[in-house]
């Protein structure tokens, strides 16, 4: 039990730094000002929505991923707003989102802030299986505070969610491996990711 503390809090001292440095100033240079890529992803997962599609007729590096998690976001947002009343349509939603940008773009990039975050807990849990509890916290504190995966984090690309994607495949790989009793679902669920 004593262990167990020894090394949840340190986890848990990663992980809120890594959320902390991630979210902080997510809301620069609205709309895509840094990067090429983000206007693209977001006004893809519209056009789904848009036209009442899956197909977003583009599947690579995982970007059609990122296209159906952020077509969610909007969704979700527009849905939440209807609820609400804020917007009585779609149209009242697309010219709020037209004005004002940020509606859509900082949920989603609070979204990666997120993926970015489990990247360290992920980054922690292969790591221990490889070389032990010491130099895992070591590892995910290092991913915690690395200048290059925060501002990755901070932007809608596909780099951090195929960080998240290659680090669940090692991670149930590992589990297939190290373990006595065959699970296949370790094989099958790192296949998918």
């Amino acid at each position: 039990m004593h262990h167990r503390l020894l090394t949840f809090g340190p986890l848990l001292l990663a992980a809120g730094t890594a959320l902390l440095l991630r979210v902080h100033g997510i809301g620069f240079g609205m709309p895509a000002l840094l990067d090429p890529d983000e206007p693209w992803f977001v006004l893809k997962a519209f056009e789904l929505l848009d036209q009442k599609t899956l197909n977003p007729n583009w599947f690579g590096h995982p970007a059609s991923t990122i296209i159906y998690l952020l077509a969610g976001n909007h969704l979700f947002l527009f849905l939440t707003g209807w609820a609400s009343g804020t917007y009585r349509d779609t149209a009242e939603f697309a010219a709020s989102v037209f004005a004002d940008p940020s509606i859509v773009w900082v949920p989603a990039r609070v979204i990666f802030a997120v993926i970015g975050t489990s990247v360290v807990l992920l980054t922690y849990l292969v790591a221990r299986r490889l070389v032990g509890t010491g130099a895992a916290l070591v590892a995910a504190a290092l991913v915690a505070v690395n200048a290059l995966h925060v501002a990755w984090s901070q932007i809608i690309r596909t780099d951090i969610p195929s960080s998240l994607f290659m680090l669940i495949t090692v991670l149930l790989a590992l589990r297939y491996l190290q373990q006595q009793q065959e699970r296949r679902r370790d094989l099958i669920v790192a296949g998918l990711c």
